[in-house]
């Protein structure tokens, strides 16, 4: 649509229970924006991840759920796993390439990476991103699962950034609640 085309908006009556009313009061006094935004903001972001979640063939589950999941496992247990999904997230990256008929560069793949795992994708990190420099790859995040998600996602990225980029890792760092992870070329 042209960008000097107005669109037409329709009003839409929902029903709230008070519980749901006085949390969406608070939202909207917090984030500083008025109802009708902050529901259409909701609704948007709620369509893209449901979209993205059916693209990629994935369920969407609760985080303490995951958490549960993930503190259930030994060290020797994520390993498998970590490979097992960098093989499936190698396949998936070759089958985009061969689709659009383009090679996927690190930076791509780190792009992608970080929105799909942040905020606006799929939610496990609060805040994940990455530096490239000339002889060195960071990736660092802050999330609230746990020390095993944290080496899952440590050995995942490792992986496949060795098999696809080969870029070795130079130095990680997990916690609880956080990652760093450096990587360089060869």
């Amino acid at each position: 649509m042209p960008h000097n085309v107005k669109q037409m908006s329709k009003t839409l009556g929902i029903r709230l229970d008070e519980e749901t009313e006085e949390l969406l009061d608070r939202l909207t006094e917090s984030m500083n924006m008025n109802k009708s935004q902050l529901l259409k903001t909701a609704f948007h972001e709620w369509a893209h991840i449901k979209r993205g979640i059916q693209q990629e063939n994935m369920i969407l589950c609760n985080r303490v759920l995951v958490q549960g999941l993930f503190n259930s496992l030994t060290e020797d247990q994520i390993s498998p796993i970590a490979e097992a999904m960098s093989e499936h997230i190698i396949s998936v990256i070759k089958i985009r390439q061969i689709e659009t008929h383009t090679e996927e560069t690190l930076e791509m793949f780190l792009q992608n990476y970080t929105t799909f795992s942040g905020r606006e994708g799929a939610g496990w990190y609060q805040k994940i991103d990455y530096t490239i420099t000339d002889d060195a790859v960071t990736i660092y995040g802050l999330h609230s699962l746990n020390k095993n998600f944290s080496t899952y996602q440590a050995q995942l990225l490792t992986r496949i950034l060795d098999k696809k980029f080969n870029h070795k890792p130079h130095e990680t760092r997990t916690t609880d609640n956080s990652l760093i992870l450096q990587y360089r070329s060869g």
